[in-house]
């Protein structure tokens, strides 16, 4: 089996397993706090890896565009796609989530690597992705029935709608990252771009961003730009208390230190030493050990191929939910394993 191919299933083994745990970890973290720890964990396994794997003295002579692709393809990919689809996964059980997921990123992935990269599948790999396409629509329907109301207004449109801005972000990142390739190798890839995406959230959440993706209750019925502008002067304003108690303060500005002093407390409940040390391990091998996998498959087997096997990380996520979260799977689940498993044999063995 080539080299390219078997680190892409390797890398779905990964995924499955930690993100069985990043479900657990969703419920206890907003995205973007998760989004930060996991980057973080993420930026030292790759950090490892560079340093017992690559060429230190060649990192010097990287193009400077191609590190910047790199950083950029990072923060759209992990950046801005990750803390919308945790968005989702707080809301929808993984074993109905990561269906819809991984069809849309098959298709997008697919269109990509032949109109961006130029990629030319042969016929057989077309009949693959055909093949698991169905076959994760398959499953994508059959767990859709298992579902509460709240699941329900998820999975319809506007989770639809929010995981194809999702997989538009991923595959477009990815694709820039494909460029990046050509002069470094993927662990130095996943430093540059994991830190930079650490850092990113991490002024993101500073910024208040997430009281936009998910507001008090109190705020959970205005607008979108009421709660942009809500999120932000809340945030505006707690640097501004700080800085007027210093210089003697008032009445209004305590009121408004109080809150921004609640807000603190609610955020340290996340932080806790525990917590964020399983979230930080458990980015090391989301983001530091799987996503270097697939960066290999993409270096090695092209984007709409690796993408493609990439979708299959569905029956492992289907049979940990099962057997770790308890959720529960019908025929039509597992024959859309079946048709996968199908897709695969055609891709790889064709």
């Amino acid at each position: 089996m080539p080299i390219g191919e078997l680190a892409v299933l390797a890398s779905t083994l990964v995924f499955s397993a930690t993100g069985i745990v990043q479900k657990r970890l969703v419920a206890r973290f907003r995205p973007l706090t998760l989004g930060a720890l996991g980057a973080a964990g993420g930026a030292l396994a790759a950090l490892l890896f560079v340093l017992t794997t690559s060429d230190i003295a060649a990192i010097p002579r990287i193009p400077t565009t191609h590190m910047v692709l790199g950083i950029l393809g990072g923060l759209i990919n992990i950046g801005l796609g990750e803390p919308l689809y945790l968005l989702f996964l707080r809301n929808v059980d993984i074993s109905k989530a990561w269906p819809i997921m991984a069809g849309l990123l098959s298709i997008f992935s697919l269109f990509s690597g032949i109109v961006i990269l130029g990629e030319t599948p042969s016929v057989f790999d077309i009949v693959g992705v055909v093949v698991v396409v169905t076959g994760v629509y398959l499953l994508s329907f059959g767990q859709r029935k298992h579902t509460d109301k709240n699941q329900a207004s998820w999975l319809g449109f506007k989770g639809v709608f929010l995981l194809s801005v999702v997989s538009a972000f991923w595959v477009s990142g990815l694709t820039v990252q494909g460029y990046a390739l050509r002069e470094m190798d993927p662990p130095t890839l996943n430093v540059l771009r994991l830190s930079a995406v650490c850092i990113f959230l991490t002024i993101m959440s500073w910024l208040g961003v997430s009281e936009i993706l998910i507001p008090r209750e109190e705020d959970s019925q205005l607008s979108f730009g009421k709660k942009v502008k809500k999120a932000l002067s809340q945030s505006l304003v707690a640097r501004t208390a700080a800085r007027s108690l210093r210089l003697g303060g008032n009445a209004s500005v305590d009121i408004a230190h109080r809150d921004s002093l609640r807000r603190r407390r609610q955020y340290r409940s996340e932080w806790s030493f525990r917590l964020s040390g399983i979230a930080i391990a458990n980015g090391a091998g989301l983001l530091g050990v799987a996503s270097m996998l697939f960066l290999i498959g993409i270096e090695r087997a092209g984007l709409s191929i690796s993408a493609v096997l990439g979708s299959t990380q569905i029956f492992w996520t289907t049979m940990l939910s099962v057997l770790v979260l308890r959720e529960r799977m019908n025929l039509a689940a597992i024959v859309g394993i079946a048709a996968m498993f199908g897709g695969i044999t055609t891709i790889l063995l064709l």
